[in-house]
């Protein structure tokens, strides 16, 4: 020790910033990324990578992503996921077998396949694309991927990007399109269309590539899973060539959440309303707008409260936002509000709605829109009610006609 101690203080009078520089050094880590690919090529050897794409948004795709991931470790299978970093423009890479984890990240998706080309996959999990930039030049890699890879390819539709940039399949005029028959009509939507999916398509899309390229993929693929029946008709009402036998309708589980028991009501007590959720255009904000205008102008009884957020700003007395919450906190949420029952406002085909679910496992009564998964699982629900037209005065009219029901 004495020895070492020696030669450190002499080697500092030679290079008095030896120690700096060295500190300097193991703080930028400048082959870290070097060595977590050589991890991941040398573990891809030995067993083959079960590697997934997916989007950096958040919501309930990544939700899932993450308890897919988590399930394919318990099967000690090794597995990397890729997500696309929209506000840092790059792609993450997590790499996690047994006990290892690594984590860096891609500038370009030509880095990201200098990388991957050199791997062996086992399964190709396509998440979600949302996002991505060049969705053309991303769709033909992963063509391109497939064909020289030969990976088990699995699609899961947690929306319908695969059918339209406009994953949400709302049109030009922000309403359910149905997928029409014409790709006419399809053409001069997407023209026009100033949805929330122009934050990630700036530039123009040529609508027939994109059904063409998707499709082939779709094809190309060896297991679509739909989460529900409605899904897996609009998915085959956009491609009729996709046969039954490529789709499973798998819906998600939700798990852990408690019957909640409602306090008995006044029927001097104005109507709660609640909302669960992140709530944007799409989930029905401007429903939510309107609902409240209408019940402060009428003087009605009636208030209406969003469990979560909401982007459209409204200002009244008969309205209130929570903010985030943890699932754990829903009962005791339901009952400080005093909500008699439930709203999902959302006017897109939702392909299942989490808050859908776990209002149905709490027992209380729901309110949906005759549209998507939620009005597919909601019809056969015996606190359930589906309102045929999407409207605030429809709304009104149905919890108003529950309440005197419960009564």
């Amino acid at each position: 020790q004495k020895l070492l101690e020696q030669n450190h203080l002499k080697l500092l009078e030679r290079h008095p910033d030896y120690d700096r520089q060295i500190q300097s050094y193991i703080q930028k880590d400048p082959h870290k990324v070097l060595r977590e690919v050589l991890v991941l090529h040398a573990s891809s050897l030995s067993t083959p990578l079960w590697l997934m794409f997916d989007h950096g948004l958040g919501g309930g795709a990544n939700h899932y992503a993450d308890q897919k991931i988590s399930q394919e470790l318990e099967s000690e299978h090794n597995t990397v996921l890729i997500r696309y970093d929209f506000y840092g423009d790059r792609y993450l890479v997590h790499h996690r077998y047994k006990a290892y984890e690594g984590r860096f990240s891609i500038e370009t998706l030509d880095d990201l396949d200098a990388i991957l080309s050199r791997l062996n996959i086992g399964t190709l999990f396509l998440n979600s694309l949302v996002s991505y930039p060049n969705s053309k030049e991303i769709l033909e890699y992963l063509l391109q991927f497939i064909s020289k890879k030969h990976p088990e390819t699995i699609i899961p539709i947690h929306d319908f990007y695969t059918v339209c940039p406009s994953y949400t399949l709302l049109n030009d005029k922000g309403e359910h399109c149905g997928i029409p028959s014409s790709m006419e009509t399809c053409r001069t939507c997407i023209a026009n269309n100033q949805q929330e999916w122009k934050t990630f398509h700036p530039a123009s899309v040529d609508i027939d590539t994109w059904r063409t390229l998707w499709n082939d993929l779709l094809q190309h693929s060896d297991k679509i899973l739909c989460f529900s029946n409605n899904s897996k008709m609009l998915l085959q009402k956009a491609y009729p060539g996709i046969i039954d036998e490529k789709i499973a309708v798998v819906p998600h589980q939700v798990d852990d959440i408690e019957t909640v028991t409602l306090a008995p009501r006044s029927e001097d007590d104005p109507v709660t309303i609640g909302i669960l959720g992140a709530i944007n255009h799409a989930k029905g904000a401007a429903v939510i707008k309107d609902l409240v205008t209408r019940i402060e102008s009428q003087n009605l009884p009636f208030r209406v409260v969003v469990i979560g957020e909401i982007t459209e700003p409204i200002q009244s007395d008969v309205f209130t936002v929570t903010g985030k919450y943890v699932r754990q906190e829903l009962p005791l949420l339901i009952r400080k509000h005093a909500i008699d029952l439930f709203l999902i406002p959302s006017i897109w085909p939702e392909t299942f709605s989490y808050t859908t679910e776990e209002i149905m496992q709490m027992k209380l009564p729901l309110m949906v829109f005759d549209i998507g998964a939620p009005a597919e699982r909601v019809q056969h629900y015996e606190k359930g009610m589906v309102i045929p037209e999407i409207s605030a005065d429809a709304v009104l009219q149905t919890a108003q006609s529950m309440i005197k029901d419960v009564s």
